[in-house]
C-alpha cells in the first residue's frame, strides 16, 4: 500500500523561509507542478533543519505574473486571506529576480501558495526544529520530499523522520 502524503517539505535555503516568514506565502515555478491534495500543508527545510511551522494551504494561485504586475480578481483573493498584496506581489518580484531563469527556460509566471502564519492557530508546530546534524547518514533534501504530518510531529530528530517518513 502507498504512503499518503499530506506535507510537501520544501528545501528553499534562506528565501522559501523568509518568504513565508515575512508575507506567508511560498512561490515556485509551474514546471515544478501543482501542490494539490492531499497535500494540505508545507513545511521548510531552512538552514539544516525541518523548521517548527507547518503551515495551511489556504488557496494556490497557477501562473500568477512573476514580474508582481497582479490584476484585481488576484489581489482580491490574496488580501482575502488577510495577506498584504503589496507585500506579497514584492517578494513575488524578488524571487523573480532570482529565479526567473530556471534550467535554462524564462520563468514569468509562477505558483503561488498563500498558507496559514505562523501565528495563526492553523499552523501546525512541531515540538523542535527537526535539525540535520553535521556528518549524518540522513541526506539533506534536494528536492520537494513528501512527508506524512503525524511522522513530522512523532520525530525526535531529521534522522528518525528521515529513516520513518
Amino acid at each position: 500500500m502507498a504512503t499518503t502524503f499530506d506535507v510537501l517539505v520544501v528545501p528553499g535555503g534562506e528565501d522559501a523561509y523568509v518568504t513565508y516568514v515575512a508575507a506567508g506565502v511560498y512561490f515556485h515555478p509551474p514546471s515544478y507542478g501543482k501542490v494539490q491534495p492531499p497535500i494540505e500543508r508545507i513545511a521548510f527545510y531552512h538552514q539544516s533543519a525541518v523548521e517548527r511551522d507547518v503551515a495551511l494551504i489556504l488557496d494556490a494561485l497557477w501562473d500568477v505574473p512573476a514580474s508582481g504586475s497582479v490584476d484585481a480578481a488576484t489581489l482580491s483573493r490574496i488580501g482575502s486571506h488577510g495577506h498584504d498584496p503589496a507585500a506579497v506581489c514584492a517578494r513575488l518580484r524578488g524571487w523573480h529576480n532570482t529565479f526567473r531563469h530556471e534550467k535554462g527556460h524564462l520563468v514569468d509566471t509562477a505558483n503561488v501558495y498563500l498558507l496559514s502564519r505562523e501565528s495563526d492557530s492553523r499552523t501546525i508546530k512541531l515540538k523542535s526544529r527537526l535539525r540535520r546534524p553535521r556528518g549524518s547518514s540522513a541526506a539533506a533534501p534536494q528536492g520537494r520530499i513528501g512527508a506524512r504530518l503525524d511522522r513530522l510531529q512523532a520525530a525526535r530528530s531529521y534522522e528518525e523522520w528521515r529513516r520513518d517518513r
